[in-house]
């Protein structure tokens, strides 16, 4: 009876252990930005208080192009392999944030004029979404380039002070 019993015993646990099922293993973090564009400008850092306005091209691979810290008027963007820096010829359109809807710029070295125009998108934590957009880069001859761009304007706000305790 006892060799019985084992022996059921152990067909009921093979059974069960054929319907256990096993998770996938889990997703490296590599594989989980696989999706963020890894092209482009070199990452920004915002301070406390700073907001940026960040663009990625939407026309082929996802390429962050153009980034402008608000209140210096200065920008970069990548018209080849080098970030180019930029200065703010002038600011129109709607109020977007501490930046307006309508920009031109002008490239330091070459003095080629880049107008940047954006759609704002739907409100999001300390910043918006550029729901559509376009740079329009014009040569010296006057021909121009048009290039789709999406992304955000984004603040980096202060810690909640409110949460943190009193010091003893």
């Amino acid at each position: 009876m006892t060799v019985r019993l084992a022996v059921t015993g152990m067909i009921a646990v093979f059974a069960l252990a054929g319907c256990v099922s096993t998770s996938p293993d889990p997703v490296s973090s590599q594989e989980q930005t696989s999706d963020v564009p890894q092209r482009g400008l070199p990452a920004q850092n915002l301070e406390i208080g700073e907001c940026g306005l960040f663009l990625w091209s939407v026309s082929g691979e996802p390429t962050f192009m153009f980034y402008s810290k608000a209140t210096t008027n200065s920008a970069m963007i990548l018209l080849g392999e080098e970030p180019e820096p930029l200065t703010q010829v002038s600011a129109a359109g709607d109020i977007f944030g501490q930046f307006m809807t309508e920009q031109v710029w002008r490239t330091s070295s070459t003095g080629q004029s880049i107008e940047v125009f954006l759609e704002a998108g739907e409100a999001l934590l300390d910043g918006q979404r550029v729901s559509s957009g376009r740079l329009t880069v014009a040569d010296a001859e006057g021909w121009e380039t048009i290039i789709p761009v999406a992304g955000a304007r984004a603040c980096r706000s202060a810690p909640d002070t409110a949460l943190v305790p009193p010091a003893p």
